[in-house]
């Protein structure tokens, strides 16, 4: 049985988990079963060896496992739709630049040489210069 993907499909059938996500499982799994297949064949064990072990830790582990864990996996909130107000906004906005200018650290350095040369080298208007 080198397609655990029907296997798995028949263990999952009890939980309440939505197809998508349930083919997720499915797909994952199998893949890390035939890894396992292939280590436990490469070991010196016969196909039939290797069936056995890796059905027995479905038997013993996965279903239990994923019914504890499924259902406390909450759906990803990307946003709130109730407004924070201008303090927590500014924040998240803050917060957001940081993050924008960390990941672009060339622009970043530019940015901050240029401003620094506009407000320390450059004389305002109005203000003698270090020369006169």
């Amino acid at each position: 049985m080198s397609d655990f993907r029907q296997e798995l499909r028949s263990r999952l059938s009890g939980l309440s988990i939505s197809p998508a996500r349930e083919a997720e499982i499915v797909e994952e799994i199998a893949q890390d079963l035939e890894d396992r297949r292939a280590d436990l064949i490469a070991a010196g064990k016969s196909a039939a060896e290797a069936d056995a072990e890796l059905i027995a830790v479905l038997d013993q582990d996965l279903t239990r496992e994923i019914a504890r864990i499924e259902p406390q996996c909450d759906p990803l909130v990307t946003g709130t739709t109730e407004k924070a107000g201008p303090l927590t906004d500014l924040w998240r906005d803050v917060r957001y630049a940081a993050r924008a200018l960390a990941k672009s650290r060339a622009f970043t350095i530019v940015t901050l040489l240029s401003l620094a040369y506009r407000f320390f080298a450059v004389p305002r208007e109005g203000r003698p210069s270090a020369s006169a």
